[in-house]
């Protein structure tokens, strides 16, 4: 099973920053949760949120 972690980019008080975002879904293939984890990047950039990395770990 994989696990999908986002890295952030994010405005705190007029200073940049990072902040790290683990999705609460298992993911049974590195490529599930590639495609997963680009998909939720993408909805998120529309924000104001940045991804700055998407990370799929081995759980």
């Amino acid at each position: 099973m994989y696990e999908l972690t986002l890295i952030l980019s994010l405005m705190m008080g007029g200073a940049p920053s990072t902040a790290e975002m683990e999705v609460n879904t298992q993911f049974a293939s590195l490529e599930e949760c590639n495609q997963e984890g680009a998909a939720l990047a993408e909805k998120l950039n529309a924000t104001d949120l940045k991804v700055m990395q998407v990370q799929c770990e081995r759980d």
